[in-house]
């Protein structure tokens, strides 16, 4: 059911114009020479605003709690867009090289590493970092440690000598915090293999996300801090192809998710009015 689910194409695209933000701060970073700040996709408040909350990446109950119930959309959807081995049912993504973008304290990284994946996690953060390899290391689990890798920099520095080393690059309620949704999209394809998939999750910028992420979530329910989200920064689907298509990926599943915000749990849907996944393949020369 959830394969047939996931196969099925949305029609509800929406054309918008955006402004995006990933994390950082403290990494030692220098900002890139005759790069401005429409170039970078460092958000400093973003930063900010997540470094304060990077103790609490693992408490089940704490704001990134929906992140941890999304896996169980996630994790089949990544499944879904690989090839998968059939050496070991245990570790069936074994043989794909993952990036997980905007990874903080590695909640999705750590069980893709599980299913055999080689697993990099990218996070601008260092507290964010910091506390995932923390977890990692506390666990000492040996596929972790075999297969989970973490890194403190921007995607528009890691990707410098990496170019096609990826067979995904996974940016999982990332694009919304960008400062540069181009430079983002850019540097994540320049990392993909030719035929490789880049997988988004976000939010579609609607009347209806305002309501319920700004005003219910944050602002009545606290289910996420005050401040979290920037509903100006959301992103409709036609957007978010349009610039994958500029940089070489095509569009090859769109489909919405949906949060009961009182049992935050996740389901699949065709409504692409709130949360939505989008998988993009890159053009194989």
């Amino acid at each position: 059911m959830l394969k047939r689910a996931l196969q099925k194409q949305s029609s509800a695209l929406h054309s918008s114009s955006v402004l995006g933000g990933v994390r950082l701060q403290g990494c030692g970073l220098k900002q890139l020479g005759g790069l401005t700040r429409g170039h970078s996709t460092v958000d400093n408040e973003e930063v900010g605003r997540f470094n304060q909350l990077s103790n609490t990446w693992w408490e089940e109950k704490s704001s990134f709690a929906a992140l941890h119930t999304m896996n169980k959309l996630r994790i089949p959807l990544i499944k879904q867009s690989l090839p998968l081995s059939c050496e070991d049912e245990t570790t069936p993504l074994f043989g794909n090289k993952i990036l997980d973008v905007g990874c903080g304290g590695g909640i999705l990284s750590e069980p893709m590493a599980r299913l055999g994946a080689q697993v990099t996690g990218l996070d601008a953060s260092k507290d964010g970092i910091e506390a995932a390899l923390q977890h990692r290391d506390s666990l000492n689990e040996d596929i972790l440690n075999r297969n989970l890798d973490y890194q403190c920099d921007t995607i528009e520095n890691f990707v410098i000598g990496r170019e096609e080393s990826f067979d995904a690059v996974v940016a999982s309620e990332v694009v919304e915090h960008v400062a540069s949704l181009d430079t983002f999209v850019g540097s994540c394809a320049q990392l993909l293999k030719p035929g490789g998939s880049l997988i988004v999750t976000t939010i579609n910028r609607t009347q209806l996300s305002y309501w319920l992420t700004i005003v219910a979530a944050e602002n009545m329910l606290s289910i996420v801090e005050k401040g979290t989200h920037d509903w100006n920064k959301y992103i409709q689907p036609q957007h978010l192809q349009h610039v994958c298509e500029q940089h070489g990926c095509r569009l090859t599943l769109l489909h919405g998710m949906s949060l009961n915000i009182l049992t935050l749990t996740w389901s699949w849907t065709q409504n692409t009015l709130m949360n939505y996944a989008a998988v993009f393949s890159k053009s194989i020369r």
